[in-house]
C-alpha cells in the first residue's frame, strides 16, 4: 500500500526542482526595455524611448510615442472620386 505513495512522491517531488530562474534587468529608473527569448535564452536590451507604437490589451488603447519623430500616416496628394453602384 505504501508503494503508490512513495512512487507518487518521487514522481512529483522531482518536478519541484525543474524551474530555472532568470534575472532580467531594466536598468536605472526603467531606462531599458528587455526582451528575452525562451527558445535560446538570449536577452536583448534597447532604450526605453526607442518605441513608436504600443498596444494595451485590457483597456483597448493604442499608445504613440510622439517624441520619436515617426510619421504613421501621410495624406494622399490627389483626390479620387468615384460613383458607387446602387
Amino acid at each position: 500500500m505504501r508503494f503508490p505513495y512513495i512512487f507518487t512522491f518521487l514522481l512529483f517531488g522531482s518536478n519541484l526542482f525543474a524551474q530555472d530562474f532568470v534575472l532580467v534587468s531594466v536598468g536605472e529608473s526603467y531606462g531599458l526595455q528587455s526582451y528575452y527569448s525562451l527558445s535560446n535564452d538570449a536577452e536583448t536590451q534597447v532604450d526605453n524611448n526607442a518605441w513608436d507604437l504600443a498596444f494595451h490589451f485590457y483597456d483597448g488603447s493604442i499608445l504613440i510615442n510622439e517624441s520619436s519623430k515617426t510619421t504613421f500616416l501621410e495624406p494622399s496628394r490627389e483626390l479620387r472620386c468615384y460613383a458607387a453602384p446602387t
